[in-house]
């Protein structure tokens, strides 16, 4: 550890705690029609602990106690079902909604970011068997959060200028209204057995952050599988 708050008499945090705790229930029927329907609750905390540091005595400093100087805490509720076809063609829909929350603070210097929405999930997937020796896949995933509330509290004037645009793009994207679309095409064919093989798969994704950020994707993949 080589640097030192002098302000502060501490070290930066040099440990990190992380808790999470899931609840899920529901009902499935397993059949050649299969279907469930599902409640779930994650609830997550970080914490990290800064070292108070003593007087330097012969270039070292005696630790004098710990404190736990940043907290975070997340919350996502959701509820959801699936449906799905055995067969051939093998096919899968599911569909999730919910409530998720993030909290995280700074003891000292104050800071903090706060963060709320409502999401809503939904995926397909199918798999083909063509012929004895091709098989064709496909997936895809659309997702749209709709952002409830956000407050952020910094003490900016004593950051650097790229470091505040950089929290506050960070932040922006957090509490914006985002829609996210992605998903691929896969090919298999299996040579030697079916011990090994070749696939090729064409993917695509496209994501959009209000007026805030824009991104899309496209992806090739040709391989091996053994």
């Amino acid at each position: 550890m080589n640097e030192i708050a002098s302000e502060f008499n501490s070290f930066p945090i040099d440990k990190v705690y992380k808790e999470k705790s899931s609840l899920l229930m529901g009902w499935k029927h397993d059949d050649n029609l299969y279907y469930t329907v599902f409640g779930a609750l994650t609830v997550g905390r970080i914490r990290g602990e800064e070292r108070v540091a003593g007087s330097e005595a012969r270039g070292e400093y005696p630790v004098l106690t710990k404190l736990t100087m940043y907290k975070e805490q997340d919350l996502n509720a959701r509820v959801g079902a699936s449906l799905g076809f055995k067969g051939r063609l093998w096919h899968e829909y599911r569909v999730q909604m919910g409530y998720e929350k993030t909290n995280a603070q700074y003891v000292y210097p104050k800071r903090e970011t706060q963060h709320s929405g409502l999401f809503a999930n939904v995926q397909t997937q199918c798999y083909a068997t063509m012929n004895k020796r091709l098989t064709l896949s496909w997936q895809a995933d659309l997702l749209y959060k709709h952002s409830l509330s956000g407050v952020i509290n910094m003490p900016f004037v004593n950051m650097q200028p790229s470091l505040v645009r950089a929290i506050r793009h960070n932040y922006d994207i957090n509490t914006a209204h985002l829609f996210a679309i992605n998903g691929h095409v896969r090919a298999d064919y299996p040579i030697s057995k079916g011990e090994y093989g070749v696939f090729l798969q064409v993917g695509g994704c496209a994501i959009s952050a209000q007026n805030i950020a824009h991104q899309t994707g496209v992806n090739l993949s040709l391989g091996l599988r053994f």
